[in-house]
């Protein structure tokens, strides 16, 4: 709210306690933005949780308006009632519930849901770069590679793969800790497992036991653990569940992962915009034994999306081969940052939770960009410079224009 004065000419200056007074203005002269209480808050330590868990003191990741950062803060949190959900969806796949005044941050500045519609542009959060643990990297690559091809839903832990590298690569990891990788007892030919009494060796695999391919996630160990867990749990997924598709088979050079799991996907969108890749997740149907199959891909396909990719990603199969030459494309993605809105529906009421970041009033939701307070607080100051309020000098006058100002807001609520 300061900052949003000194952008309007509102000079801010005598009494010591007029900078908490005009904070006490725009926490109490205006209700928090809320968010139904199962969307998803991206907190500073890489993982996500639903904005009905958060507590008073969890730490988020925000986004810092002067240097155009993502920063960690602490947030806090209350239940708000039951109220009508916006959902926004865009064009990369991204999906936020949230209340009417919850404004995002696009292109035209801060814009509620309300008032968004397709074809507005809202910022995309890329670029963290959080504490790193390089100790991780092995571990996560294996526990890309077990996600996309190991099976756990028995008590077993079965891997599917022929191709001599990975298998090699794999092998390596369990002996070195002990354990033994064979063949299955089933015989057939590019089964494996690792023999039962060896599962205490791979705490990491616990939590993978019980989740079949739709509700495959990514480890908590790999959220957690910075950059280089991201990238190599990115390089094992792929080695697995990835393609590759250069000119040659259509228009654009793209980098896919496919799956029957949207939240996996979901997640390493995340991951990849946190290193700095923009990408879409989307559904799609085909036909396999005449049935038809759903699955989502992930698709990173714009000219410098694909560039960088090729820098993050380290497989260790051939699929690889083409990077060198992704490597070499030129920049160009002017809306890396930004993700394109296609719809803005309203729901029924459900269970919202505000939330509150205070000094930065910004947190990141569903991958994107969003402000804790909404049109009120700026529509108020407004107010303030059209009424002359220009200057603000001692303690009565700033309660005066406080008063004034709610009054104001009071009465033009629906306008």
């Amino acid at each position: 709210a300061i900052g949003r004065c000194e952008k309007l000419g509102v000079m801010l200056t005598g009494h010591p306690d007029v900078y908490s007074l005009v904070d006490e203005f725009t926490v109490a002269g205006a209700d928090w933005k809320c968010l139904h209480g199962e969307q998803s808050v991206q907190m500073a330590d890489g993982t996500s949780r639903a904005a009905g868990m958060l507590a008073t003191g969890d730490i988020v990741l925000a986004f810092d308006q002067n240097t155009k950062q993502l920063v960690p803060a602490k947030a806090i949190a209350r239940e708000n009632g039951d109220q009508p959900i916006y959902t926004v969806q865009t064009k990369c796949g991204r999906s936020i519930r949230c209340t009417a005044e919850h404004p995002f941050l696009t292109r035209k500045g801060w814009v509620a849901a309300s008032r968004m519609a397709p074809g507005d542009y809202v910022r995309v959060a890329l670029d963290w770069q959080p504490a790193d643990d390089p100790s991780l990297a092995d571990q996560s690559r294996f526990l890309g590679l077990m996600i996309a091809d190991g099976n756990f839903t028995s008590g077993h832990c079965r891997y599917a793969k022929t191709d001599p590298v990975i298998i090699d690569w794999v092998r390596g990891y369990i002996e070195a800790r002990g354990g033994k990788l064979v063949p299955d007892s089933r015989n057939k030919e590019g089964q494996w497992r690792i023999n039962r009494h060896d599962r205490h060796r791979f705490p990491e695999l616990l939590p993978l036991f019980g989740h079949g391919a739709r509700t495959k996630t990514i480890p908590e160990s790999v959220l957690r653990g910075g950059p280089t867990a991201w990238r190599m749990f990115l390089s094992g997924y792929f080695d697995g569940d990835g393609s590759v598709r250069d000119r040659s088979k259509g228009p654009y050079d793209c980098v896919l992962w496919d799956s029957i799991s949207r939240t996996l996907l979901d997640q390493c969108q995340q991951l990849l915009a946190y290193l700095g890749v923009r990408s879409s997740v989307w559904a799609g149907e085909k036909v396999v034994s005449g049935k038809p199959y759903s699955y989502y891909r992930l698709n990173v396909r714009d000219q410098e999306a694909v560039r960088r990719v090729a820098d993050v990603l380290i497989p260790l199969t051939k699929k690889g081969d083409k990077f060198a030459e992704f490597r070499r494309l030129g920049n160009g993605d002017a809306d890396r940052e930004w993700d394109k809105v296609v719809a803005v529906t309203l729901g029924e009421p459900h269970r919202t939770v505000a939330l509150r970041v205070p000094g930065l009033d910004t947190h990141v939701t569903g991958g994107l960009v969003t402000h804790n307070s909404g049109r009120l607080d700026f529509d108020a100051i407004e107010q303030m410079r059209a009424y002359g309020w220009l200057l603000m000098q001692d303690y009565p006058q700033v309660q005066t224009v406080r008063w004034s100002v709610i009054r104001i807001r009071d009465r033009t609520a629906d306008t």
